[in-house]
């Protein structure tokens, strides 16, 4: 904003021949005159230097007294991650010439809400066993962890190496724990039927452990459309095939990214479980469960908040983190569709390609 001021100019310089005034005996009074005509010029100058003023604080004001950083001013209109991956880019070219396997993969700033890095970012991939970090959250938005969930015959027999009974049982919250550290596929159909049961409409007395499953997959999408996770569909809670040609859930990496975020920022003991390599368990019969984590890779990247892996014959291998690189600057990498091992070797080679970034903005 400026301001314009027309001014008459003046003199500050004496009239040579100044006018007097003169009172009815005809006696003149140039001093009076004189101090008129002073105070005359001494409210123009504060009048126009005021005038300055308010121009000089209009045009460069905010950028005086805003508490923005120039910084943090550009990441207020960072482009969203729904968005085109544009991003903010803090050392050009630390991800030139990335080797990954993975067919997909992403580099999520989530302070920033800022794409560092992508690669086939909304194409449709299977899940796998990330397909279970969904289960988790929408459990935990239908039942409070202390709920008791029984080990069915038809969980157990759910294709897994968990060593559950039939009839075990376990506190909701640990057995998503157990979950989300074992990829363990009799768990998330134990916890789809035990949720989904409370869904069913009590109206239908029909006992079928197949509806109830049926009503927390159905529970799933509805919660990923509410995260506006638009690639993204649930077959079932445990995201093995469903046959040779058909996945049990499919999403975009930048859909998982949207999803561990969230877990990060608003449920993350969901995820606490996942950054240890391994850890106990016990059910509520006090049968103790020694769980040994899927990725155990996690000490390889420090501050890890989140981890989740996942391997089908479909899917290949698929590996999705969540670490904090210092300060609450979290960072989430998820890469899909690559092997049974370089799921890991692509994480890491992103990771260190993202710190070389973030230590550009540092210098």
């Amino acid at each position: 904003m400026s301001f314009r001021v027309n001014l008459q100019p003046f003199s500050n310089q004496r009239d040579p021949k100044p006018s007097f005034s003169f009172d009815r005996m005809g006696n003149s009074f140039p001093i009076l005159q004189e101090k008129k005509r002073s105070y005359d010029l001494l409210i123009a100058g504060v009048l126009i230097t005021g005038l300055a003023a308010v121009g000089v604080f209009a045009t460069f004001g905010h950028a005086l007294f805003s508490e923005e950083l120039p910084q943090e001013a550009a990441v207020v209109h960072a482009p969203a991650i729904l968005e085109p991956d544009t991003g903010l880019a803090f050392t050009p070219g630390a991800f030139d010439g990335i080797d990954i396997t993975a067919r997909s993969a992403i580099v999520y700033d989530v302070r920033n809400d800022v794409v560092l890095y992508a690669r086939s970012a909304e194409e449709q991939m299977p899940l796998a066993s990330i397909t279970k970090v969904m289960t988790a959250l929408a459990a935990k938005d239908v039942l409070p962890a202390e709920t008791i969930v029984t080990l069915t015959e038809s969980s157990v027999a759910t294709e897994g190496n968990s060593g559950f009974e039939v009839g075990e049982q376990w506190q909701l919250g640990d057995l998503s724990a157990f979950m989300m550290m074992t990829s363990s596929n009799e768990a998330a159909q134990a916890i789809a039927q035990t949720v989904g049961n409370t869904l069913r409409t009590r109206e239908s007395a029909m006992q079928s452990d197949a509806l109830d499953r049926l009503a927390f997959v159905q529970r799933m999408n509805l919660k990923g459309r509410d995260l506006n996770l638009s690639h993204t569909v649930f077959a079932n809670a445990s995201g093995l095939d469903v046959d040779i040609a058909s996945a049990g859930g499919y999403g975009s990496v930048r859909d998982v990214a949207r999803l561990m975020s969230h877990l990060i920022q608003h449920h993350p003991d969901l995820v606490e479980s996942t950054r240890n390599t391994g850890a106990q368990f016990t059910a509520e019969n006090g049968k103790v469960y020694s769980a040994r984590n899927t990725n155990q890779f996690v000490h390889n990247i420090p501050g890890l908040i989140a981890s989740k892996t996942g391997f089908t014959d479909l899917a290949g291998g698929n590996l999705a983190i969540a670490y904090d690189t210092g300060f609450s600057h979290p960072i989430v990498i998820v890469v899909l569709g690559s092997t049974w091992e370089e799921r890991f070797s692509d994480i890491e080679t992103l990771h260190t390609a993202t710190q070389l970034h973030l230590r550009g903005a540092e210098r």
